[in-house]
């Protein structure tokens, strides 16, 4: 697969540079999942230089790209009809918020079969940071890998979170479901860094707003409709479509269904 391809010589062209990949619980990068996108925390120049590569690339028929002032969204169709979302993260911040810091991360960065990633440590951090902050718990995925981890390493991490935190956390299935009050907690914490002073949580909130704003006259969306006579598989195609959009192409799908007043419904004559 096309796909397959380039994140190998995506691989190439980072191998010695600042990097980590995010997120990242498979035994090599050969086997991330097709519908998964690539997440990775590294420099704006880095980031030049992976699209350059892409606007190279011949098997690659189409590319966008999506540019705000912490991420750049890319986002790769292939001749093969295969897809791939990268998303460059240039800061790991919500709203104004930074909630881990990018010297930390790269101190704590390790090699898993020729990818640089971060310690399970700090991917257990940044998946409750990330998740706990947007109001959600962590994905059901990444609890059975922490749940799976030798015994002695998944209690160390927890006593880890535990001391760091000053939290009280029996196991990793707790924090599968959004709890508010941790939330308060960790919003508390992270104000008392120096990352997120007054000052800079003004500027990054400036930046957030400025990024909302862009984000508005680009999500214009995309209209798609199905019409038939009762009976003809519109439903059928529209959740297959649904479907297609929300796991491949990674969008966020509406439906709506609609039947015209004024005709009557002819199924009901039969």
């Amino acid at each position: 697969m096309q796909r397959n391809k380039f994140i190998h010589r995506l691989f190439q062209l980072l191998n010695g540079k600042d990097y980590v990949l995010l997120k990242f619980i498979e035994p090599s990068y050969q086997e991330i999942e097709q519908d998964s996108d690539l997440d990775l925390l590294l420099t704006e120049s880095l980031t030049a230089a992976i699209v350059a590569m892409i606007e190279a690339d011949k098997t690659i028929v189409r590319f966008a790209f999506k540019s705000f002032s912490t991420i750049k969204h890319l986002f790769l169709y292939f001749e093969d009809d295969s897809f791939l979302q990268i998303d460059c993260l240039y800061k790991l911040i919500r709203k104004n918020l930074v909630y881990l810091d990018n010297d930390y991360l790269l101190q704590q960065k390790k090699t898993v079969n020729g990818v640089q990633t971060y310690s399970h440590f700090c991917l257990f951090e940044h998946l409750v940071f990330f998740n706990q902050l947007n109001h959600a718990g962590i994905p059901e995925k990444y609890c059975r890998y922490f749940e799976a981890l030798p015994e002695a390493e998944g209690n160390d991490i927890l006593n880890k979170f535990r001391e760091k935190y000053n939290l009280e956390i029996d196991g990793f299935e707790i924090l599968a479901t959004f709890n508010n009050d941790l939330r308060e907690h960790l919003i508390s914490y992270l104000k008392k860094k120096k990352e997120n002073s007054w000052l800079a949580r003004c500027r990054n909130y400036g930046h957030y707003l400025l990024d909302t704003l862009k984000g508005l006259t680009m999500h214009r969306g995309l209209l798609i409709s199905f019409t038939g006579v009762d009976g003809a598989g519109k439903s059928t195609i529209l959740e297959d479509t649904r479907i297609l959009l929300t796991n491949k192409f990674r969008k966020k799908t509406v439906v709506l269904r609609h039947r015209p007043s004024l005709l009557p419904i002819l199924s009901a004559w039969k």
